[in-house]
Order: C-alpha cells, then sequence, then structure tokens
C-alpha cells in the first residue's frame, strides 16, 4: 500500500514485507511505541499526531500495534550493520534525545578490544574506499 503525499519523515509501513519477520515487527513496534509518546507530548495538533491518523487510515498493521498501546522511550539497543568489505559489525546504539524529543542522535559503540571493535576502527580508515588486493580482486575482512 501507498500513502499519498508521503514525506521522508513518514515511517515506512507502506513498504511490503514490512513486519513480516520478527526483528522488522520489533522494530515496527518499537516506532509505534516511540511515536505514541511523541504525539502524546507533542499533543493533537502536532506533526505526530498527523502521521499517526494518515498511518491508522492506511494501515491495518500500524492500526493493530497502535490499538496495543505501547508507550517506549527507548534509549539503547542492539544493532548489526553488515559493510559489503567488513562483514557484520555488531554494535550498541545508544539514543540520545533533544529534550523536546524532537530530535535523536544515535551513538553506535563496541565493546573495547572486541573484533566488532576492530571493524569499526578500519572503517574510520577505510571509509568508502574498497579494500583491493594486488591481484585485483576485493578483499574479504577476516579472510587471511
Amino acid at each position: 500500500m501507498h500513502l499519498p503525499d508521503r514525506k521522508p519523515t513518514d515511517v515506512g509501513w507502506s513498504k511490503p514485507g514490512v513486519g513480516r519477520r520478527s526483528i522488522a515487527q520489533r522494530r515496527g513496534s518499537a516506532q509505534v511505541a516511540n511515536l505514541r509518546v511523541s504525539a502524546t507530548r507533542n499533543g493533537p495538533d502536532s506533526r505526530a499526531a498527523a502521521v499517526v491518523t494518515r498511518l491508522r487510515a492506511h494501515s491495518a498493521e500500524f492500526e493493530r500495534i497502535w490499538n496495543r498501546h505501547d508507550v517506549t522511550g527507548r534509549t539503547d539497543d542492539n544493532k548489526t550493520i553488515v559493510h559489503p568489505e567488513l562483514g557484520p559489525i555488531h554494535l550498541q546504539c545508544q539514543i540520545l534525545y533533544t529534550q523536546d524529543h524532537g530530535q535523536a542522535l544515535l551513538v553506535f559503540t563496541a565493546d573495547p578490544g572486541s573484533e566488532d571493535h576492530s571493524k569499526l576502527q578500519m572503517l574510520s580508515v577505510i571509509g568508502t574506499q574498497q579494500l583491493v588486493v594486488p591481484n585485483g580482486g576485493t578483499a574479504t575482512a577476516g579472510a587471511g
């Protein structure tokens, strides 16, 4: 289903497959709970309330999750980022909110000394470059 006049800030509930896997369901439930916090805090005339109204009108899945009345102010989570050169990187994610919860800063960290920490440090060196081996192929992280 496509939401009309969709803005970049709208939650992607109209995408096929969202909520079909357990990870997507957990993230979707967390997004709805965070949206409930924002809509409640900012009132019925807020952008958050307008997003809720649109999503409830256009998504049975959103409506089902919304009707559970979950409320959360999540501040941390674990995430896995799959880098094309380095492979999976398991990170802790801390979410820092502005006082009005209008913006959030996500801080990703790895346990010092871990393989994930080494991969994170490697990212600060390679940036968006591809790792190329002398014979013209590309290197695979951890291969050796």
